[in-house]
């Protein structure tokens, strides 16, 4: 009686033991723990973090020393990141979106917003692309009616025909993948980070596929078949797509960033 109930309790703690384990399995903390290790400089331990497509793409279309250049330079601002403030997320089934903040010890902040999926009983991040970064000291407008800044106006903003000519260029690197057939802007978000203008459009597009997918080039490089901004299976297939760009402001006027890497921000659409 007593081996039966000894086994009883084994069973009922493995039980309690296991459902907290996979409690702590949450998408959230995922995304804490990629940053974990991604901070603390163990890349390889990071990649393991990526859902099956996620790390094929960046093993295989990302050298190496670019990976570590993006992860120690731009995301974790070598190792000095603080804290990840996780926003909100929304789970659906067997995908998830988790918004949140990366606060660095000199005090900016950078916005992320990761998709992830599982695999068997895991949560895996996919490809997560950069937002424009603010600074949590950035002065708060006054609501005194004196002090109140008018807005800047839309005109000097990047403009739709600005971001088609991105798109286009974007194109051109993968060898005349696609052509733009149609464009608009969805939305629109300004912001400021060291004294840098940037601005972040959302849009929707319909692209026509120009070749087969049959070579990419990425980072000045022509590989197999992988990463690219769309699946171009056939010479005239038309793709409906939500994307954003984000722009940057420089003495010659605006220039997009975040559209080479993983960083494309295009997504298919029915």
């Amino acid at each position: 009686m007593k081996k039966y109930i000894s086994r009883q309790l084994l069973i009922l703690l493995a039980s309690a033991l296991a459902f907290s384990c996979s409690s702590t399995e949450s998408p959230e903390r995922k995304v804490e723990e990629f940053y974990e290790f991604l901070n603390a400089g163990d890349y390889a331990k990071a990649k393991e973090f990526y859902s099956t497509e996620a790390r094929r793409a960046v093993e295989q279309d990302i050298p190496n020393e670019e990976f570590i250049d993006w992860a120690r330079n731009e995301e974790t601002k070598r190792g000095t990141i603080e804290n990840v403030k996780i926003i909100n997320s929304i789970i659906k089934g067997e995908s998830a979106t988790v918004n949140y903040a990366l606060i660095y010890k000199d005090g900016s902040t950078a916005n992320r917003s990761a998709i992830l999926s599982k695999e068997g009983n895991i949560w895996k991040l996919g490809l997560i692309p950069s937002e424009p970064k603010a600074s949590l000291n950035a002065p708060q407008p006054s609501s005194s009616p004196s002090n109140i800044t008018a807005p800047t106006p839309a005109q000097n903003y990047p403009s739709e025909s600005d971001a088609i000519k991105e798109l286009e260029a974007l194109s051109q690197r993968h060898k005349n993948l696609f052509k733009v057939n149609s464009f608009h802007k969805t939305d629109g978000q300004a912001a400021s980070s060291s004294g840098i203008n940037q601005y972040k459009m959302w849009y929707q597009a319909e692209f026509e596929c120009l070749r087969k997918r049959d070579e990419v080039v990425i980072f000045g490089k022509v590989i197999k078949p992988g990463f690219y901004p769309i699946n171009c299976n056939q010479v005239g297939e038309v793709k409906r797509v939500v994307g954003a760009i984000e722009f940057e402001q420089t003495e010659s006027g605006w220039h997009a960033v975040r559209l080479n890497g993983p960083n494309y921000e295009i997504r298919e659409i029915q």
